[in-house]
């Protein structure tokens, strides 16, 4: 059985205005076989019109995954992969979470969220090489190594 989640960004107000859907964060069921195939098909590209450049919602699926999601039935820790090329806002606010997944919550650091994660899952990050501003991924790369240690980030240099 496979699950996804397509992890895109909040949306700044230029975008809002714009008209763009408000969906960083989309997360099929779990299938196997030929419905894998129609799970992927219901995630669709987010607008990366962020309030921040360099950085998308990363949290808000963390957050997903450490406090809502379950696995009752789980005979041991399961694995999830992460796949990033940007970094992650330090926290994740509580708007977003209302708006994301309906919630009252309080703003919460996403390295909090990490740590949460990282107690329910083997977690794994396939890092992308950020390539869209140069300059950046020294610094993105930094900031994933706060919240996970070197040896899971899996670094693609060249994604196919």
């Amino acid at each position: 059985m496979l699950g996804f989640c397509g992890i895109g960004d909040t949306l700044s107000p230029e975008a809002v205005k714009g008209g763009h859907a408000y969906k960083p964060v989309q997360v099929s069921d779990f299938a196997a076989g030929s419905r894998i195939d129609d799970e992927l098909k219901k995630i669709s590209p987010s607008s990366g019109n962020g309030p921040a450049k360099h950085h998308e919602a990363y949290g808000l699926g963390m957050f997903y995954y450490a406090r809502l999601a379950e696995f009752p039935r789980a005979t041991s820790k399961p694995t999830l992969f992460v796949t990033a090329d940007e970094g992650f806002y330090d926290t994740i606010s509580s708007k977003d979470l209302k708006q994301c997944f309906g919630i009252e919550h309080e703003t919460v650091r996403t390295v909090e969220i990490m740590r949460e994660l990282r107690e329910k899952y083997e977690v794994f990050v396939i890092k992308k090489v950020y390539d869209t501003h140069p300059g950046f991924e020294e610094q993105i790369q930094a900031q994933w190594e706060t919240v996970i240690s070197r040896e899971r980030i899996l670094r693609l240099d060249d994604p196919k």
